[in-house]
């Protein structure tokens, strides 16, 4: 099989197409006993990469499946032909199936996202006409077509999609944002590609498209920060910072602005990853004073002597004196007793307080980090074992189990929910105008 794989291959290059012709009278099923193997490239790649139309159409017509199979590189053969520009070959692999546009090869790139890579308007054309569906695809870190022609800095790529993205209706797509919520308009700020501004604003001002002028990225920064933020601007950059101002753009007040704001960061985390280091200890090894106390409440008698209180140790049956004057518990048992808490309740209810805010701090001000998900990943299993430990104590001490929920919701609350709420709010609205599109477009 080897042999007759080798010897298409051969064919291919050569352009030779009576010899698959021959070796399918010979077998008919010889192409689904070649992708059994798995090739090390599969035919319809190679047909696709040396431009031999005459091949792809009788390879797809003889055995459909090959137009699907990836390659080592993750590529399909539609990907392959939309990196080459190769028109013809993309109307032949998308002629019979449209769906073939939207399927995914390595980090979740379509035909599209790599046709606009590789400036290939052509293709984009060919394939936004086949399957209009398409150009709502993102990859693995959310980008859109329009995310990587900006990055690519492909303009008559991003011209097209904008132009066609306008044509249908689409046109909320432009302030979609990526991973890390920067929209086209942040990434053309930041490579100071003047011209996609340009053609933004002209689109907005001519045809009504409401362009997000003020949208943040996960930092908070808008394409006036970071156009605010280049050393020695040239004349087009300062015009161009005037004319955003003049569409009612802003800065935004964020803490990455400050000089001092790296610096902070680090100190937020330095001090986050200490209170989860004094909480995580505060479980391991409790204060006896207050845990002991507790235990033998209500098991043990106690006589005053003078200023002394001697209360018989239960599971030793020695004798502990202590002085209330000047006993570390004195405070914490008269908070317990104004609230109707007891002592180890309210403990463990502040140190879980302060365990959870602590691991949201370094969630919050590891998002750039390279090491996030790593440094992520020790945190959460520190937190299991903080956990395990606390579900231990709370069973002993008979703490309620709502009051350490009500403790890790609160720290939660006071920023992750706010901000998932807005990410679900945000996502909600992009899926009802593109309902709303679908229906008026179904009219």
């Amino acid at each position: 099989m080897d042999a007759c794989y080798q010897t298409l291959v051969e064919a291919i290059n050569a352009g030779n197409l009576q010899v698959l012709h021959q070796l399918l009278q010979e077998n008919p099923f010889i192409l689904t006993d070649i992708s059994l193997l798995p090739p090390p490239e599969p035919l319809l790649c190679v047909a696709t990469r040396a431009g031999r139309l005459n091949f792809v159409r009788e390879l797809v017509r003889h055995r459909a499946e090959l137009a699907k199979e990836l390659n080592s590189d993750g590529l399909r053969p539609l990907d392959i032909a939309a990196v080459n520009g190769n028109v013809e070959i993309v109307r032949e692999l998308v002629k019979n199936d449209a769906e073939m546009c939207r399927l995914k090869g390595k980090d979740k790139r379509t035909a599209l996202h790599h046709a606009a890579v590789h400036g290939r308007v052509e293709v984009i054309d060919v394939l936004v006409y086949v399957c209009s569906e398409s150009i709502k695809d993102v990859t693995a870190k959310g980008e859109t077509a329009l995310h990587l022609a900006v990055k690519s800095g492909q303009f008559e790529a991003f011209r097209a999609l904008v132009d066609w993205l306008l044509r249908s209706g689409e046109e909320a797509i432009i302030n979609r944002g990526d991973c890390e919520e920067n929209t086209v308009l942040h990434l053309a700020a930041s490579t100071k590609q003047l011209e996609v501004i340009k053609l933004l604003l002209d689109r907005s001002n001519s045809t009504g498209v409401k362009v997000d002028v003020n949208a943040q990225n996960s930092r908070g920064l808008t394409a006036v920060n970071i156009l605010n933020d280049i050393k020695k601007p040239t004349p087009a950059e300062v015009g161009l910072r005037n004319d955003l101002k003049s569409a009612s753009a802003v800065a935004s007040k964020s803490p990455v602005e400050s000089p001092l704001g790296t610096q902070v960061q680090n100190l937020l985390l330095v001090v986050a990853v200490l209170f989860v280091t004094i909480t995580f200890q505060g479980v391991i090894d409790p204060p006896q004073y207050i845990f002991s106390t507790d235990s033998s409440v209500g098991n043990s008698s106690t006589s005053t002597s003078g200023n002394t209180t001697t209360t018989p140790n239960t599971t030793s049956g020695n004798t502990i004196n202590r002085n209330p004057a000047h006993s570390p518990a004195t405070m914490t048992t008269i908070i317990g007793i104004i609230v109707n808490l007891s002592a180890s309740t309210l403990f463990l209810f502040f140190n879980t307080l302060v365990h959870t805010a602590a691991f949201t701090t370094i969630e919050l001000v590891t998002r750039r980090l390279v090491f996030r998900r790593e440094l992520l990943v020790s945190s959460f299993c520190v937190s299991f074992l903080y956990g395990s430990l606390v579900a231990k104590l709370a069973k002993k001490e008979s703490v309620p189990s709502y009051v350490l929920l009500f403790a890790i919701f609160l720290s939660a609350s006071m920023r992750l929910l706010p901000e998932w709420a807005f990410k679900v709010w945000k996502w909600l609205r992009q899926r009802r105008e593109e309902r709303r599109w679908t229906q008026n477009n179904a009219g």
